[in-house]
């Protein structure tokens, strides 16, 4: 096995949209899954893993290319152009202010800067 990690972004999309070749409304619950290959390079694809699926390895810029849905769009922008959430909430991913709401952890922050000399 040539993969090195397989990580799941901290969020998923749900849309809807029309499939024209089918002429129906669809809802799609979208995930990215970002996969590092271990050497960089990919193997070849067994037949059972292609049997019901098309897929091709592209630079992540060509991928904007090629999505074709709302909640494609929105996980790739998360993934391309990562940006700080700035609204109130729960940290998450922020060590050991993790769980802390927007209001403790200004107030743990504070306190660390201080006890680091720096705040």
């Amino acid at each position: 096995m040539n993969i090195k990690s397989i990580t799941k972004a901290p969020t998923d999309v749900q849309t809807y949209f029309y499939a024209a070749h089918k002429d129906v409304c669809r809802k799609a619950h979208e995930l990215l899954f970002i996969i590092e290959l271990a050497d960089g390079e990919q193997r070849a694809t067994s037949e059972e893993n292609t049997k019901n699926h098309n897929y091709r390895r592209v630079d992540s810029k060509e991928v904007e290319g090629l999505i074709n849905t709302m909640g494609h769009t929105a996980l790739l922008e998360y993934y391309l152009y990562p940006k700080a959430n700035t609204e109130k909430g729960t940290l998450i991913n922020s060590g050991t202010f993790s769980g802390l709401s927007s209001e403790e952890a200004i107030q743990a922050m504070q306190t660390w800067l201080k006890e680091q000399g720096i705040g």
